[in-house]
């Protein structure tokens, strides 16, 4: 009987584990899903030491607004650098995981480049990301800096 008591105890156990691993799945795409059909601009870069002295404020001065914009669709991440535009496939992993493929982008000339963010960092961030989150309506992406250590890129929708 006591057998028997244990293998109920670890079936339900299973059963409990697949149905709640299936409902996180659930929430991760509908979660993912509200990153997709926006056009997210990068507000600023943060790293344990603060931030790094980018900010979308800058760059609207300066006139380069359209700069680093990211958006999302169901295979593909792209949007503009500077002045570059870029795309590639993403993968999703587990709870909020993602990762960027070869980054292809164009190769026009730059006459003009923030100072803050070269664009060649801006591709180096995105081929570190490890995962996203939403907070207060804000595109997350954790990633590393160049000397390795965590970063994240903040991205707004306004």
């Amino acid at each position: 009987m006591s057998n028997f008591l244990k293998t109920c105890a670890f079936v339900c156990l299973i059963g409990f584990t697949a149905c709640t691993g299936g409902a996180s799945a659930k929430q991760d795409a509908a979660g993912f899903a509200a990153l997709q059909g926006k056009t997210w601009r990068l507000l600023r870069i943060k790293t344990l030491s603060g931030d790094t002295g980018f900010s979308r404020s800058k760059l609207e001065a300066e006139d380069m607004g359209d700069f680093y914009i990211l958006q999302f669709d169901s295979e593909r991440a792209g949007g503009r650098a500077a002045p570059n535009r870029y795309s590639a496939t993403y993968q999703r992993e587990g709870d909020h995981g993602i990762s960027f493929n070869t980054i292809a982008g164009t190769r026009m000339a730059s006459f003009k480049e923030p100072e803050d963010l070269k664009e060649q960092a801006y591709y180096d961030y995105l081929a570190q990301v490890t995962r996203w989150a939403l907070v207060q309506g804000r595109l997350e992406l954790y990633t590393r800096d160049m000397e390795g250590m965590e970063a994240v890129l903040v991205f707004g929708t306004e």
